[in-house]
């Protein structure tokens, strides 16, 4: 069967809904009341805003995301239109960010209570370096090629071409989204709903390529769809509901490798060129099944069931390119597959009105049915190694949770909780783990003197038996645990206050804290702490005056212990991350009826360091930083009832060092042919002009 035979069945079949429901009751003019005191919406409304704007430096860093185009200057252009029949009849109609590389538009109409179809479709630019430098002559193709005559060299400061080869390549790529949206509703209890959805990427990715030590980083191509649809039918009547529906997501790569030149003198005969397979295509499809029954206010259960499979069939690419080398595939595509099956259960019950009770059972299983082989070993088209099997790791997870909350009084409650969390795993090194949590929450509304909110939170994780998977070659350290499977404690808590001394002031102050500790891990992570402290203040001084500030601070601090042999731990990394935020406005509206000023701006720095601990002196690493400073001003002002002008200016300014980028040229790794990236560094300004028109 055709992969796109099943969503277009089920979309078939929801187009016959109304027939197939055609004893139902049919809404008709009685079914909705008379509304005496309801506004008159009917009639249409919307506004139109034009004008253009200028960016005074094109870093993509600073575009990235923004859509601001490589001509500095742009349009301004957004719209709004809303319109209502007499009737129950719409149409709506959204257009932002025009003149922009990032756009959107949003168009839906319809007959409330009967039907709706909608059409969104937005368009999202990411400009990742627009200084990366290469030396091939075609980036973002699927056959990177050299420039002619070019010699190779042992290192980059033996290619005597590389500097004169040098060129300019811009590094990002486009997002297009277009989705198409359905809803009937063939009677007041049921409702067939359909999205159809189709995302584009084309561009210019980094991917890196090497031959056992000796690696370059390549301008690789983006060109890959993904479509999606999702269709429901549900049904809504007074004490439950239920909702059957079916997602399908089809993935497409447009090119299936990529082959490049190889730069550097070959390690062997025949490896002048390199391959590497891109993302294959695949398919996932999900069955979903979920409902709600609720036959007194005292009592309510909910359930879901969800079955899915991911498919990845795509004809494998040959395990090399060197002609000297002669390897067999044991079969001809990979023939994936895992089948998944989530199942949820949620129970409550009010015993009297005071406490409520709440029980809830999920689980979650991934069975990987993909075939297991021996596969020989292609080290990088240099040479053949030794045999290795594919290994399918699968999971399964069930999880258990009982609550309960309690009101103590008016202004008191008190919930406490219990969660137990059991993984088991394949192919890993530790099968099974078991987390047990307890929470404790208490609430309380003082009227003037403020809300006080605060949660308590203790977790044991225990895993089985640590050992190694023989089927990984080489070995893992034995001594050496993973986070996520690592035996851990975990103590956390948080407070929120939030406190009104005044009609026209709020005040609220923060407080989290979590703690960390993987005692019985010999290497790996040893701690982890976080805390984070934040306040805010909102203040009106006037009815036209708004001020508001924040501060936040977070601090992040983790050990590590390691060992690069197979022993015990000889080094030890602390890492210490500090983020701090800072932010204050002041709105001012209505000025003599037409003029309304704002001016907000923030400040965070964020500084990170790594320090190595051993046995002999080693200087720390240098420190990590980033400095970002925005300032955006706003004047609008109303000449006409149905006119307005808009000046937006916007500063921003960041700062980062990173040592593994900073200070390091293309010549300065000898085995390593980079692209010449920096840490992000610019200052920016942004200015529009823009008049607005209502109707």
């Amino acid at each position: 069967m055709h992969r796109l035979a099943f969503p277009i069945l089920l979309f078939a079949l929801g187009l016959n809904a109304n027939s197939v429901f055609a004893d139902e009751h049919k809404p008709d003019e009685s079914d909705a009341p008379e509304c005496r005191f309801c506004p008159d919406t009917a009639g249409r409304e919307g506004r139109i805003e034009l004008g253009f704007g200028k960016v005074s430096n094109k870093d993509p860093d600073f575009s990235d995301g923004w859509g601001f185009s490589d001509r500095g200057s742009f349009l301004v252009g957004n719209g709004e239109y809303y319109y209502r029949d007499d009737d129950t009849g719409y149409v709506e109609l959204v257009l932002r960010d025009l003149g922009l590389d990032s756009r959107k538009l949003a168009l839906e109409a319809g007959q409330q209570g009967h039907f709706e179809i909608s059409l969104d479709y937005d368009e999202l630019s990411h400009r990742s370096l627009d200084s990366a430098v290469s030396v091939y002559r075609n980036p973002g193709n699927s056959r990177l090629r050299l420039p002619a005559g070019w010699v190779d060299g042992d290192s980059t400061q033996t290619m005597p071409q590389l500097a004169s080869s040098l060129r300019r390549v811009d590094i990002g790529h486009t997002r297009e989204r277009l989705g198409l949206g359905a809803r009937y509703l063939p009677s007041r209890h049921w409702s067939w709903d359909v999205q159809v959805r189709q995302e584009r990427q084309s561009g210019t990715g980094v991917m890196a390529g090497s031959f056992i030590t000796q690696s370059t980083l390549l301008p690789a191509p983006i060109d890959r769809v993904t479509d999606e649809i999702e269709s429901s039918l549900s049904y809504q009547g007074t004490e439950w509901q239920t909702r059957l529906a079916y997602y399908g997501s089809f993935f497409r790569n447009q090119d299936r490798a990529l082959v490049w030149d190889n730069p550097y003198t070959p390690l062997s005969p025949g490896a002048d060129q390199g391959r590497s397979s891109l993302a294959p295509d695949n398919q996932f499809h999900q069955l979903m099944l979920s409902t709600h029954f609720q036959p007194t206010a005292r009592l309510g259960l909910s359930a879901s069931l969800a079955s899915g499979r991911m498919e990845q069939d795509e004809d494998f690419v040959a395990a090399t390119i060197n002609p000297n080398l002669t390897t067999a595939l044991p079969r001809q595509s990979l023939e994936g597959r895992i089948d998944t099956l989530t199942a949820n259960l949620k129970l409550f019950y009010k015993p009297s009105a005071p406490l409520r009770l709440s029980a809830e059972y999920l689980f979650n299983e991934r069975d990987n049915e993909t075939p297991v082989d021996d596969w020989q070993q292609v080290v990088t088209d240099v040479f053949s190694g030794a045999l290795r099997s594919n290994l399918p790791y699968s999971f399964e997870q069930q999880r258990f949770r009982l609550g309960a909350d309690w009101r103590l009084n008016r202004q008191q409650r008190l919930s406490a909780g219990i969660e137990q969390d059991e993984r088991k795993r394949q192919n890993q090194a530790v099968e099974k783990t078991d987390e047990q949590t307890l929470w404790l929450k208490w609430r309380l509304r003082a009227g003037r003197l403020g809300d006080l909110y605060l949660r308590l939170a203790t977790s044991s994780r225990d895993g089985s038996q640590f050992e190694n998977v023989s089927a990984i070659s080489p070995p893992e350290n034995p001594r050496m645990r993973q986070f996520h499977l690592a035996d851990r404690e975990r103590d956390e808590a948080r407070l929120q206050y939030d406190y009104s001394p005044a009609e026209r002031v709020q005040l609220g102050l923060g407080l989290s804290y979590a703690d960390d500790s993987y005692a019985n891990s010999p290497i790996g992570l040893q701690s982890g702490q976080q805390l984070e402290l934040n306040g805010s203040l909102a203040w009106q001084p006037a009815e036209h005056w708004h001020t508001h500030l924040f501060l936040s601070q977070a601090r992040i601090d983790s050990s590590i212990d390691n060992r690069e042999a197979l022993a015990t731990a000889d080094w030890q990394a602390d890492t210490e991350d500090r983020i701090n935020s800072f932010g204050v406005g002041v709105a001012r509206r209505q000025i003599k009826g037409k003029l309304d000023l704002s001016l907000d701006y923030s400040r965070n720095r964020a500084n990170g360091d790594v320090k190595v601990i051993t046995g002999a002196p080693n200087p720390d690493f240098p420190a990590l930083s980033s400095d970002l400073d925005v300032l955006r001003a706003r004047a609008s002002y109303q000449w006409r009832p149905d006119w307005t002008l808009h000046v937006n200016y916007w500063y921003e300014h960041l700062q980062s060092r990173n040592w593994a980028l900073d200070g390091v040229s293309v010549l300065t790794l000898p085995n390593v042919l980079h692209m010449d990236q920096s840490s992000p560094d610019y200052r920016v300004h942004v200015i529009t002009l823009s008049t607005e028109y209502r109707f």
